[in-house]
């Protein structure tokens, strides 16, 4: 588990009762409501966490070598939706019983390996925000992979499976393809009172008044000092409908024919359609620019080939080696295909750029 400093979990109990004490703009209950993003910003703000929770990972945030990922929910169900498998419904179509659980658990171990590889952790933990009647209390407890080898069905119906590992219980729902835990909400490591506000309304009108008061162009100022914009590429190609990667190209450049090529040798595909409708997102072709990739190092990045029709580093080799090994673990002069992408539940690339500094992670491509 993470430990937290006292100062800075008061500043977390403070701020979760702010945001919770607005719960009647949207709620006449006495459970107070946040809504999980608004949990996710105010968690990473407190703690100094990098917040990957948009990125379709198993973490939502990062703290050093340890990921995070944030559930809140209410207390009146320990069972918690963890993950979804819609994407990946042809891996285990046609199984059911223990060899569907066994299934579901090895698609759910590859994502968790998946971005352990990404992020550069050690270890991942759950981090609950749990909503009861006029309180808030938070439980942390470790995100393990399923223990494949003490796998075991408890049920199964037309709607469901149940299974679960020498660690945790599973459920697992047909009809939405989702994936289901049993959290441990014994032992709070962290509780706190929330006061609602009767008229929230009234009260953030008031805070508005005083804040056009004093900082009557703060809004203007906010406009011009933010710079921020993103672009998500495929890592495949599509052929009368079906998604695939290249053999000899993209990130399988290595396998080209022409020349002697380093087995860390590839690119990302810069669609023409994307291209003509984001001309200025990228510098003009050969210019280097700098990428921040996931685990914090930064990579010489360039668009190149006719057209720029080709997002390379500088040295080649560098992204190879990065993306290829130490992201997707390939083996040296092994095809990626877009089985293995859909394995891991991503198959594209979020490119964002803000002041001339670029970063990258990777996200499930909807057309």
């Amino acid at each position: 588990m993470l430990i937290y400093s006292p100062e800075l979990l008061i500043k977390y109990k403070e701020d979760l009762k702010l945001v919770a004490s607005l719960s009647n703009l949207f709620s006449d209950s006495e459970v107070p409501l946040i809504y999980y993003r608004a949990t996710e910003n105010i968690y990473c703000e407190c703690f100094g966490a990098t917040n990957v929770s948009r990125n379709d990972s198993t973490a939502d945030a990062v703290i050093g070598t340890v990921g995070v990922g944030i559930k809140t929910f209410l207390n009146t169900t320990r069972n918690q939706k963890i993950a979804e498998f819609n994407r990946q419904a042809p891996l285990y179509s046609g199984l059911g019983g223990i060899n569907l659980a066994k299934k579901i658990s090895e698609l759910r171990n590859e994502r968790i390996s998946f971005a352990m590889r990404i992020y550069n952790l050690n270890h991942m933990i759950y981090h609950c925000v749990v909503r009861g009647p006029n309180k808030i209390e938070i439980f942390e407890e470790p995100l393990l992979p399923v223990d494949i080898s003490t796998l075991e069905l408890l049920a199964e119906t037309d709607k469901k499976i149940c299974f679960k590992d020498k660690y945790e219980t599973y459920e697992f729902y047909f009809a939405k393809s989702t994936l289901f835990k049993q959290f441990n909400l014994e032992k709070p490591i962290l509780s706190l009172g929330v006061k609602i506000l009767e008229n929230p309304m009234e009260q953030l009108r008031t805070l508005l008044n005083t804040v056009e008061r004093y900082y009557p162009n703060r809004e203007h100022h906010y406009m011009k000092s933010y710079n921020e914009e993103s672009l998500i590429i495929p890592l495949y190609s599509v052929k009368k409908g079906i998604r695939f990667v290249g053999e000899k190209s993209g990130l399988n450049q290595w396998n080209a024919g022409g020349r002697k090529r380093d087995k860390d040798e590839i690119y990302i595909p810069y669609p023409a359609k994307i291209r003509k409708e984001c001309q200025t997102f990228f510098p003009s072709r050969e210019e280097k620019w700098k990428m921040k990739i996931p685990n914090g190092n930064v990579i010489s990045m360039k668009v190149c080939q006719e057209s720029g029709k080709a997002l390379m580093s500088d040295p080649n080799k560098a992204l190879g080696k990065w993306l290829l090994r130490e992201v997707l673990g390939l083996q040296p002069h092994e095809l990626l295909t877009y089985d293995k992408l859909l394995k891991i539940g991503i198959d594209s690339v979020i490119i964002k750029k803000k002041h001339k500094l670029y970063s990258i992670d990777f996200v499930e491509f909807e057309e």
